[in-house]
């Protein structure tokens, strides 16, 4: 049985539907609100954490581990790990204490596949958000039209969303920075892009008020609900619900940073190094021999080896009388294949000549035999396997 993920988040207290709303309740958490999921158990149910809610019986929502998937939030340090992610089947609710910040920031890593059209969606929500069967990531704002604010479906299709893998859905709520001062306004992104825009429904900026092109700002789904000369709207919760798996949550009231690094200053991925030193600045840990073999973390990174395991070392095991050559080292993201030398010495100024490249072998243990064995003029020859760093 092949489990479907699919997610529906609204804004406020989401099919996966992520939807942030309007709520006049007294939360449990407080923006800014970070959960990476790292500090809990496997198994641990998350409606036992503050501020985590659902009323549904059907709804399983726990803690499980996860292989690292290689996304990183901006708004995290660089070496939090990502070895435990949110499960969720069912529906739950982060409910917040209102927050009056002009704007609001809405970050997350979701696992999910599409889904048809939501029905039945809860009163008060500013946003309503989920990624349909076409890999499209759809959301629900509003328009006013000049006589009446009516509800209006988007359809993000510039950035698909690739269903079936991580993504980071960004979603900008502007509360404050309308003069008509009774609408409020949201933006969204995928992976870090651009804003989506959409000359049918967007708006330039918060303070415009009329539709024109560029259009990365839409009035939120709730305009409706605001009396004239109030104030127009604060963040207090998130429901999401749905199939779907969950990371590194952030609300803030402070813009995502640009431009984090993803790689130290010797390319070792950042999230590689955080899955073997967690907590550990990267480029401290990029320099560390901890397993005490010799290599520093950037080196065993390119060699394909663990830094934490002394046994897990580059190095040629066996030589065979068949000219075979044994050594170890395995995989790695960039994959790039071995290569080996051949010289008639052992000094590094020598004479080395590259033979071929090897092809990595996920096993950890590769083997090569010198088919031009036969061919070589007689006298001493020296092999060594190389690493590199590039192809």
């Amino acid at each position: 049985m092949t489990m479907r993920y699919r997610f529906l988040v609204v804004n406020v207290l989401a099919a996966l539907a992520l939807m942030p709303c309007i709520s006049q309740a007294v939360g449990e958490n407080t923006v800014p609100y970070t959960n990476t999921f790292e500090s809990y158990a496997e198994g641990y149910l998350i409606t036992n954490a503050p501020g985590w809610h659902s009323d549904n019986s059907y709804t399983f929502a726990s803690i499980s581990n996860e292989t690292d998937h290689g996304l990183i939030s901006p708004y995290l340090p660089q070496a939090t790990p990502h070895t435990k992610v949110l499960n969720l089947s069912g529906t739950i609710s982060n409910v917040f204490s209102a927050n009056t910040q002009n704007y609001v920031y809405i970050d997350m890593l979701v696992f999910s596949e599409g889904m048809d059209h939501p029905q039945n969606l809860p009163d008060g929500c500013q946003i309503v958000a989920y990624v349909n069967t076409n890999s499209h990531l759809v959301f629900l704002h509003s328009v006013f039209t000049g006589v009446e604010y009516v509800f209006r479906w988007a359809t993000n299709d510039v950035d698909t969303v690739q269903t079936g893998q991580w993504n980071r859905l960004t979603f900008t709520m502007a509360y404050r920075e309308s003069p008509s001062y009774f609408d409020a306004y949201f933006s969204v992104q995928v992976n870090g892009g651009s804003p989506f825009s959409d000359p049918n429904y967007g708006y330039g900026q918060p303070a415009d008020n009329d539709i024109i092109d560029g259009c990365p700002w839409f009035l939120t789904a709730n305009s409706a609900s605001y009396s004239f000369g109030t104030t127009n709207g604060f963040f207090s919760g998130l429901i999401i619900d749905g199939i779907a798996r969950l990371d590194d949550m952030v609300i803030s009231d402070v813009e995502p940073p640009t431009g984090a690094a993803t790689t130290t200053t010797n390319g070792t991925p950042i999230p590689w190094l955080a899955a073997y030193y967690p907590a550990v600045d990267p480029d401290v840990a990029d320099w560390s021999d901890t397993d005490g073999d010799g290599m520093f973390a950037w080196q065993e990174y390119q060699a394909g080896t663990i830094p934490t395991d002394p046994a897990s070392v580059f190095r040629i095991t066996t030589v065979g009388s068949d000219w075979s050559i044994t050594w170890l080292g395995r995989t790695n993201e960039e994959n790039i294949n071995y290569r080996v030398y051949r010289g008639t010495s052992m000094m590094d100024g020598g004479a080395w000549t590259i033979v071929t490249n090897v092809v990595r072998s996920p096993s950890g243990v590769n083997l090569w035999t010198d088919g031009e064995k036969d061919a070589l003029s007689p006298g001493a020859y020296f092999y060594k396997i190389v690493a590199p760093a590039a192809p």
